[in-house]
């Protein structure tokens, strides 16, 4: 999400924080041999359930007449990908967006790496003590004194 908002590149990898099983399966199909690949029977749709109905949905122009084999495999996982992590939630991540630039410009957000807002907005994931008792400042009856 914050590779979102920083306008940073998101990639397959990132798919392991959204949905690590479902990463985990576009890994495998591109490791496939191609007699497995093609006993898969699959095509370049998708079946949406998010609904309560089944829904099939092409991935491209045609897709539900492509088949999947190893010659492209590749294209195939890179459209699950983008499905997943760009079409299945446009509307919501560009109303979150439209939220945060309202609040942030993206220019500025532009400035930073999705590691830096994280760090901005959460703080270090750990807590050193050494240096958070060298950064405190005691006053009134808690002031050290000598």
């Amino acid at each position: 999400l914050l590779k979102h908002v920083c306008c940073e590149p998101v990639t397959l990898a990132d798919l392991a924080f959204l949905d690590r099983d479902y990463f985990h399966s576009l890994e495998a199909l591109l490791v496939m041999a191609p007699d497995e690949l093609v006993a898969l029977d699959a095509t370049f749709a998708v079946d949406d359930v998010s609904t309560g109905r089944r829904v099939s949905r092409e991935l491209k122009v045609g897709g539900s007449s492509a088949w999947v084999d190893a010659s492209n495999v590749r294209e195939f996982v890179n459209l699950l990908f983008r499905d997943r992590a760009f079409d299945a939630c446009a509307k919501s991540l560009a109303k979150l967006l439209r939220g945060v630039y309202d609040v942030v410009p993206a220019a500025a957000l532009m400035l930073l790496d999705a590691g830096e807002a994280s760090l901005a907005l959460s703080g270090r994931p750990e807590i050193i003590v050494s240096e958070w008792r060298d950064a405190t400042v005691y006053k009134g009856a808690f002031e050290i004194k000598g």
